[in-house]
């Protein structure tokens, strides 16, 4: 039964890192985007660049920070979730979930800092964005056996199945 515990431990920390490593590659692809529009010849005002263009600021590294923590609980979430359906409901829920609740939070900052309906709205894309991208390395991973799906067995069941592996095992 700890067996069990432990490895499914372990494909949830696997689960976490994948959704953390996906969120942080949207993270550095929309860094590159705000910068390459901020240096563009046409620029538009600086106000509209939200993401700050260089992680070399503390505000660089919260916001990475909190991508990957962002990537991470969705990995770890997902996993559990999905179990071993294949249910799109489910799958989208999920990344909804995730995704609306950190977009909500940061167009309710856009708002209070006085930002543009246009800013508001690109970065609640932006975060709808990083969780379905982690949810399709998530899916990728899963499909290719890098993490296994959660298998939904409660503890009593698991235990039973020790049982009676340690019974057979004393027939033989």
């Amino acid at each position: 039964m700890m067996e069990h515990l432990q490895a499914e431990r372990i494909e949830s920390f696997k689960a976490g890192v994948v959704g953390g490593i996906a969120a942080g590659v949207v993270f550095l692809f929309s860094l590159g985007l705000h910068w390459a529009i901020a240096q563009s010849p046409v620029a538009p005002p600086t106000r509209f660049v939200l993401l700050p263009t260089t992680l070399l600021t503390s505000q660089g590294w919260v916001s990475a920070l909190s991508i990957g923590i962002t990537g991470f609980l969705f990995g770890v979430a997902y996993r559990y979730i999905l179990r071993q359906d294949n249910n799109l409901q489910l799958k989208s829920g999920a990344v909804l979930a995730f995704g609306l609740t950190r977009a909500l939070a940061q167009m309710e900052m856009g708002l209070a800092l006085a930002a543009t309906p246009w800013m508001v709205t690109l970065l609640a894309a932006e975060s709808l964005m990083i969780v379905m991208i982690a949810r399709l390395g998530l899916d990728w991973a899963i499909a290719h056996g890098w993490v296994k799906p959660f298998r939904g067995a409660t503890v009593s069941a698991v235990a039973q199945e020790d049982e009676q592996a340690a019974h057979v095992a004393e027939l033989d």
